[in-house]
């Protein structure tokens, strides 16, 4: 990945207002902590930054009005509209601010876009044999459960992106964590039938 036009992709999302499931995201009501969050976050943004940060909102307006609540605040955000695909739209920026645990920061891992990604983690719980990856990219300060440090650290990485994202501590953390839970091996097909035939003899 290399991408020098030094803008940034705040990717944001959304769920029902009222419960329907029980797993780990921001249930009912505490999605108004998520925009809180996101309002935190960009508060504690540098000035300078502005024009080159992009919101990017979910897909399907869950009746919360996340866009309206925040630009209340933040009046200067750019919001996206009608955006392409976020795959292919990963392209046209230098980093990527994910903001919850879900298959986005996994796509930008993949090509190995500059990425730092921020969520309370009392809304995303994590299984105890995932711990050690998740606390290997909050070493590598790509991950943080508070968006005033998450905003602060973009701060202070903006001026040199690459230099944060190619040191060797920050790309293991990152790699370990590709290899563990999103495997983009492209022999991936071949290997799957092999273990698929090896279980069946069995």
């Amino acid at each position: 990945f290399n991408n020098n036009n030094n803008k940034i992709l705040w990717a944001l999302t959304s769920f029902p207002r009222y419960n329907y499931a029980m797993y780990s995201f921001p249930h009912s009501s505490r999605f108004r902590k998520f925009i809180e969050d996101q309002i935190n976050f960009g508060l504690n943004l540098n000035k300078r930054l502005r024009d080159k940060i992009f919101i990017r909102d979910y897909q399907i307006e869950q009746g919360w009005d996340q866009i309206s609540k925040i630009k209340k605040q933040l009046s200067w955000v750019n919001v996206l509209q009608n955006p392409i695909s976020f795959y292919k739209s990963l392209y046209s920026y230098s980093i990527f601010i994910g903001t919850h645990n879900t298959t986005t920061y996994l796509e930008a891992f993949s090509i190995n876009m500059p990425t730092i990604i921020f969520w309370d983690s009392n809304d995303w719980e994590i299984r105890d044999e995932a711990k050690f990856y998740f606390d290997k990219l909050v070493e590598a300060k790509i991950l943080f459960y508070d968006p005033k440090s998450a905003a602060l650290h973009l701060n202070n990485i903006y001026d040199d992106i690459p230099k944060w994202w190619n040191n060797k501590i920050v790309q293991n953390a990152k790699d370990n964590f590709l290899s563990n839970f999103a495997n983009i091996d492209k022999d991936f097909n071949k290997q799957l039938k092999k273990i698929i035939l090896n279980h069946e003899k069995k």
